[in-house]
């Protein structure tokens, strides 16, 4: 279930620029990975870090480079490396 709730935060990233803003300031002020979760959990997403690598053969290959950093900063997976998440 939680491997789902992380590509429902994926995909509501995708089209939610609040949500996209908000993971962009708590990141930008906190680099972490409990920043990230924290925002995901706040916007009914719960998962943790092991369900991103359990979803990740799911995800499409322009999601994946968004979370591998190869992505754009917005429209993305909102997840990329230089967060240092």
């Amino acid at each position: 279930m939680s491997a789902e709730n992380f590509r429902g935060f994926v995909s509501a990233l995708k089209s939610d620029n609040k949500l996209q803003q908000t993971l962009n300031d708590r990141l930008a002020q906190e680099k972490s990975q409990e920043a990230l979760l924290s925002v995901a959990d706040e916007a009914g997403f719960s998962f943790e870090m092991s369900h991103v690598f359990e979803a990740g053969p799911q995800l499409n290959e322009k999601e994946l480079e968004g979370i591998s950093g190869g992505g754009e900063q917005n429209g993305g997976a909102g997840l990329q490396m230089k967060y240092g998440v």
